[in-house]
């Protein structure tokens, strides 16, 4: 499971990629020293816009909006939503760092699958880089996205003998950042007691459950004072490294040209950390020739220039002397990315090993076929709207031809197919229901999905049923107004009954 692997990456202190798949998706890790520091996902759910939605930030329309602006301009989400004045320059970075945070405690939720972890270091220099606490991210992951039937199932295996607390239990705990009711728990751990007496006196369970199964893994706690072996263990097998491509470097300051420093002296505390953080999104997103600003068939001169030109951009003199230690970090590799992208392409030569790197990765293609997904999508959602459910099935099955590993696709499908009255009554139900079902199994954190199901089983009269989609729905993304507005419409019949 992610928290084990997690766990073992971090007390390896591994650097390196894990990769995460199951029925079609995928979800990428990106490790340095043990932490996490950036994630990505193959879901539209856990795309930044739709993060946005579901944390308030942004209105489905402006969503819309923003999928048009990147398909006509071919910017990212992020700066699409900021000329579109939905967020501010300064936002976005806290923002992405959100979304990342968000993606990887969803990891959590993965307890089935496949993974692969391959160890380099080539991805340090070309992705942005968030700085988040190991422990918190871990605890919090095990407390509120692992399942719990997951949990109970490794803890089946755990040994029947008292479980003791590490002679430091309590200093150490306090790096998870757990609330009142879970450090009362933890103090609890007597040495005595066994692992079913914890939890049949804890006054919450389950929360028992999630705690001795994250101080298991962490070997905080463990049988007779021993490590667990059974949550613990991670089966390694030894791979040999992959060589980089010749012509990437890990380029010094003394290979590039020197920038001439030409600072007046009022400009000296003229830009600070907002600055740095919202160019270090940007300039992150952008292959090397679009971080100097040249077109992908520059002359020799006109790479020198536009490196020359960057650095002094970001000079360290350009800024305030006394930045925080975060925005010091990103400044520097700023400045090693555009080192780096003047070491890549100050030839002919190397500027087209660089474009046959580019080709052989072809995101653009992949990221095309998701915006022409999501435009099909869209246009299916509009459809709906306007209650013309034949056109908006046939425009998310176009969408799914794109992209079959789409779990929100199938929900969508499945909820116009209930309500395309051309279809037979008994056959659109069984079909809407399984479509349906299938969106929640490829990510049973889709809210969409279950709400849908909710509102099947509601019209079947299903009502029980129905209630327990729209929770979980709730569960998933506690803005789900659509979820919420039905659950309150329960408890007001209860009541009036």
């Amino acid at each position: 499971m992610p928290p084990r692997l997690l766990n073992f990456l971090f007390e390896e202190q591994e650097t390196g990629i894990l990769r995460l798949s199951r029925q079609g998706l995928t979800k990428t890790l990106y490790v340095v020293s043990g932490v996490p520091v950036n994630a990505e996902s193959t879901s539209r759910d856990e795309t930044l816009g739709r993060y946005l939605i579901k944390s308030g930030r942004i209105r489905e329309e402006d969503y819309e909006k923003s999928i048009a602006l990147m398909l006509s301009q071919g910017v990212q989400q992020g700066a699409a939503l900021v000329k579109l004045g939905c967020l501010k320059p300064k936002e976005l970075y806290q923002e992405v760092k959100s979304h990342t945070r968000e993606k990887a405690l969803a990891a959590f939720s993965w307890n089935e699958g496949e993974y692969h972890f391959e160890a380099e270091v080539g991805f340090v220099e070309d992705l942005y880089r968030f700085e988040f606490q190991f422990y918190p991210l871990l605890a919090q992951g095990v407390l509120n996205y692992l399942p719990l039937g997951a949990i109970e199932r490794e803890l089946v295996r755990v040994p029947l003998l008292p479980l003791v607390p590490a002679d430091d239990l309590l200093d150490r705990i306090a790096a998870f950042a757990l609330n009142q009711a879970a450090s009362a728990f933890v103090i609890q751990i007597d040495g005595q007691k066994l692992l079913p007496t914890l939890c049949e006196q804890a006054p919450d369970p389950r929360l028992a459950h999630r705690l001795l199964y994250l101080l298991l893994l962490t070997g905080l706690v463990g049988p007779s004072g021993q490590p667990c072996r059974e949550i613990r263990e991670v089966v390694v097998e030894e791979k040999a490294a992959p060589s980089p491509p010749a012509y990437l470097f890990q380029p010094t300051k003394e290979t590039a040209p020197e920038v001439e420093e030409e600072l007046p002296m009022e400009e000296a505390l003229g830009k600070g950390q907002e600055a740095i953080l919202t160019a270090y999104i940007e300039i992150k997103s952008l292959d090397l020739f679009a971080v100097l600003g040249v077109g992908r068939d520059p002359g020799d001169p006109e790479v020198e220039q536009a490196y020359r030109r960057q650095m002094d951009e970001f000079d360290r003199d350009k800024f305030q002397k006394n930045l925080p230690a975060e925005a010091e970090a990103k400044l520097e590799e700023i400045n090693t990315r555009l080192i780096r992208a003047y070491e890549s392409l100050k030839t002919a030569a190397r500027r087209q090993g660089y474009l046959a790197q580019l080709e052989e990765a072809s995101p653009q293609r992949q990221a095309q076929r998701r915006l022409e997904s999501e435009k099909y999508l869209q246009e299916g959602m509009k459809c709906v709207r306007s209650r013309d459910f034949a056109r908006a099935q046939e425009m998310f099955e176009k969408a799914i031809q794109l992209r079959p590993q789409e779990p929100e696709y199938y929900g969508y499908l499945g909820w116009t197919i209930y309500m395309n009255p051309a279809l037979e009554e008994k056959v659109r139900h069984a079909r809407a229901e399984e479509k349906v079902r299938m969106a929640i199994q490829m990510n049973p954190r889709l809210d969409s999905a279950h709400v849908f199901l909710g509102k099947i089983f509601k019209d079947q009269g299903r009502i029980e049923d129905a209630v327990a989609q729209f929770r979980a729905a709730v569960e998933c993304n506690p803005n789900c107004r659509e979820a919420s507005r039905e659950l309150q419409v329960y408890e007001q019949s209860r009541k009036g009954s």
